[in-house]
């Protein structure tokens, strides 16, 4: 069968399973970043900047209409060169509307800039999904890595225990191994050391991954996420041969071209304004174009000069970006791949040292084998266990990893079947 490469681990593991465990619901990783996603505040902040992004879309647009402003006067002082100029003392209301007639481009390069930050906050959004789908799939699978390591270090001090039960009654008759007895005590106090920072670190990212998905999850509800696949599936399925098309890449370079028209923006600042304004009152009316051009403001000109940088320093973070994509793909494809050799490798060693063990426990019996012998046997095969179950974790951190950098957790997620 294709997928049997795990299936004497699993066996390994699922053997110290307690039998109530398999009463509780599991909790599949996609079911649970479906349900949750939604509503992480960082998911729902990304969506409030694409909603506000969609508005300065219309705000740069209303730069084509008209202003219309209701004004009132009322002179105070007054003092003209002809008489008839002069305005009279009482209060006068009328209206004002001003309109640019002409921008040299700066508007409509305005909303641009605006469709290219929405663009950019859209696929923020995306890209939020995805961080936010890594960061709880990262503790979902250090969860299942650390659960996994308790069951292999309870079965060796099972097997420590064992020996220690047995020298109990050897001491009893012969008291000179009461050496031995103390050597057992000594490594099962240190197995026990390594299980309380293992336990310690699994409610850590338990705590966290209940308060991150606002669930309150069980150890024994969580399965892993990829049993059902392998490295080569995983890059049929998902590999992208065009790093453009990489969420990541989309937004730096739609952040890229929102700098670029906010360069012309710039541009069209430094030069006349033409508009057309308008001025009717109850006694007279005026209809006139003027044209205003700073033709010393230095702010404008070192303004313009910074937004010039701003572009420079975008077109390098997207070579940048694009080189990330490239190299971080390559590593984790290479990661993903040889995890499940060594996996596979390490399952076979552990067929050979179970034998080995089984040969020293029956040497020990009749004197053959030492303690020493024994125990180290014993180390020996719960070392390579602890290598498969983290050979195998590799596998599955490096397989989220891939999908991270791929921009295709949410492609993951959303497959019809769980793979």
């Amino acid at each position: 069968m294709k997928y049997k490469k795990y299936t004497l681990l699993i066996s390994i593991v699922t053997l110290f399973i307690p039998i109530w465990a398999f009463s509780t619901e599991l909790v599949e990783l996609k079911t649970l970043l479906q349900s949750a996603l939604s509503q992480t505040p960082q998911v729902q902040e990304a969506i409030a900047n694409y909603q506000a992004s969609k508005s300065n879309v219309q705000k740069a647009q209303a730069g084509h209409y008209p202003v219309i402003s209701l004004m009132g006067t009322q002179p105070l002082a007054q003092e003209h060169k002809y008489d008839s100029n002069a305005l009279e003392k009482n209060l006068h209301l009328g209206v004002r509307a001003n309109m640019n007639i002409y921008a040299w481009g700066g508007i409509e390069a305005s909303i641009d800039r605006e469709r290219e930050k929405e663009n950019y906050y859209n696929d923020h959004v995306l890209l939020t999904n995805e961080n936010v789908s890594d960061e709880i799939g990262k503790l979902y699978l250090s969860v299942l890595r650390n659960k996994e390591i308790l069951l292999i270090i309870n079965e060796n001090r099972q097997q420590h225990q064992k020996i220690l039960n047995q020298l109990q009654t050897i001491v009893k008759h012969d008291p000179g191994r009461m050496s031995e007895l103390t050597q057992v005590k000594a490594r099962i106090l240190k197995v026990d050391m390594s299980y309380a920072e293992t336990e310690r670190n699994l409610l850590l990212a338990l705590k966290k991954l209940s308060i991150l998905t606002g669930r309150n999850l069980q150890v024994d509800q969580l399965i892993d996420p990829f049993r059902n696949t392998d490295a080569l599936t995983i890059l049929q399925t998902f590999q992208d041969s065009t790093p453009e098309n990489n969420l990541t890449y989309q937004a730096q370079l739609a952040d890229k071209n929102s700098l670029q028209a906010d360069l012309v923006v710039s541009s069209a600042e430094r030069k006349p304004a033409i508009n057309l304004e308008l001025n009717a009152t109850k006694d007279n009316r005026e209809v006139f174009i003027r044209v205003s051009w700073n033709i010393f403001d230095q702010v404008t000109y070192y303004s313009h000069s910074q937004k010039e940088y701003a572009l420079s320093a975008a077109n390098a973070r997207l070579r940048k970006t694009l080189l990330d994509i490239k190299e971080m793909s390559e590593s984790a494809a290479i990661n993903m791949t040889q995890s499940e050799r060594q996996n596979k490798i390490a399952i076979e060693y552990i067929k050979q040292q179970q034998q080995v063990v089984t040969n020293y426990e029956k040497q020990f019996v009749i004197a053959r084998r030492s303690l020493i012998d024994l125990l180290d046997a014993y180390n020996e095969l719960a070392s390579i266990k602890t290598s498969a179950v983290i050979s195998q974790n590799d596998f599955r951190d490096s397989t989220l990893n891939y999908l991270a950098v791929q921009t295709k957790i949410t492609a993951w997620m959303n497959q019809n079947t769980f793979n």
